[in-house]
């Protein structure tokens, strides 16, 4: 499970991320990443920007790359399980911050092979600046 505050004063995003791996792992024989999610806040995941991250390099600087995706309302009914979001890796792009890494093409399976990190964001913060019905 993961909650958070986002704080419109300050950062504007709440995250989580790996640990950084002692030895990375190898997920090039896979063709993205799945995600069993499940927003339980409200019914309005549109209102916030939702980010998936690899992590390829061996540190902890701000260059990853990092994929858009928008979590199903979760089922208010407990025993369901959430349903599964799928995202390729050619929906991943290198970013350093919030900044897509301009003329780097986008993330594929042969530079899976080396992943030490992998994280979650949530943001107010859109492709084109700050969200307007940020929520």
């Amino acid at each position: 499970v993961w909650a958070g505050k986002c704080r419109i004063q300050g950062g504007g995003f709440a995250g989580c991320r790996s640990v950084a791996l002692k030895n990375q792992i190898d997920l090039s024989a896979f063709d993205g990443v799945s995600i069993v999610c499940g927003l339980e806040s409200d019914d309005e995941p549109t209102r916030r920007t939702w980010k998936a991250t690899i992590r390829t390099q061996n540190n902890r600087g701000e260059v990853v790359y990092q994929a858009s995706f928008v979590p199903p309302v979760a089922d208010k009914d407990v025993n369901s399980m959430p349903p599964e979001v799928r995202i390729p890796w050619e929906s991943f792009r290198l970013v350093r911050g919030p900044v897509i890494v301009p003329d780097v093409p986008p993330l594929s399976a042969d530079q899976c092979t080396a992943v030490y990190g992998l994280g979650l964001i949530m943001s107010r913060f859109g492709p084109s600046g700050p969200m307007p019905t940020f929520r």
